[in-house]
């Protein structure tokens, strides 16, 4: 997963693409 393999030098881009995924999720989960 690239967000994770380049979490090092970009570790705030990882943490939005793993909330956004999250958020993704709830939605639908609820959806």
């Amino acid at each position: 997963w690239p967000p994770i393999f380049f979490g090092a030098r970009q570790m705030g881009w990882a943490l939005a693409d793993l909330l956004l995924v999250s958020g993704v999720a709830t939605a639908t989960t609820l959806a």
